[in-house]
């Protein structure tokens, strides 16, 4: 239901927020660094949100699909939190406005980790007496995560590092993420 889109947002959530050099935490390092620790945080968030996203609610009943939507939801926010916390850790990158830029993905992560665990919530509350009306609530809630998801995806608009993306490319951690 989320599987491939919500996946390929979270590709751009990624790739901006490497080309941009974001970070958290007050320390600088640099910009190899830097790429290291960010695409080793993500790593597990995206393997994490893959390994959920192939939902098949199609054979499901409404209350199996219901737990389903809850459980995914909860998973991949635990593990956009955990990603957070990373982040921060990572410190910010040696290059222009780098902790200014370095708040951006730790924010993004954070309000992806709040939309998640409001949908986690609104999925316990989906209707489960007939298998249409659960269908199209479920519907609802996704849509509202997408759209939710998009949002985060323009808070990165105008962030790039000509720097970093040379880096990014170079390094193993990235690279196993597809950048």
């Amino acid at each position: 239901m989320l599987g491939r889109k919500a996946s390929a947002t979270v590709g751009v959530l990624v790739m901006m927020a490497l080309l941009a050099g974001c970070g958290g935490s007050s320390s600088s390092v640099s910009p190899a660094a830097y790429a290291k620790s960010v695409c080793g945080a993500i790593g597990p968030f995206q393997q994490k949100l893959v390994s959920s996203g192939s939902l098949d609610l199609s054979k499901a009943s409404p209350v199996q699909g219901r737990q389903l939507l809850q459980h995914f939801f909860s998973s991949v926010a635990t593990a956009s939190d955990q990603a957070a916390s990373q982040l921060k850790a990572a410190g910010s990158p040696k290059i222009g406005n780098g902790k200014a830029i370095s708040s951006a993905i730790v924010t993004a992560f954070m309000q992806l980790k709040g939309s998640l665990t409001q949908a986690a919530s609104q999925a316990s509350s989906l209707p489960t007496a007939s298998v249409q009306r659960f269908r199209t609530a479920a519907a609802q809630l996704s849509s509202g995560v997408k759209s939710s998801m998009a949002s985060i995806d323009t808070s990165f608009s105008g962030l790039k590092s000509k720097e970093l993306d040379k880096v990014v490319t170079s390094t193993p951690a990235c690279q196993k993420l597809g950048l």
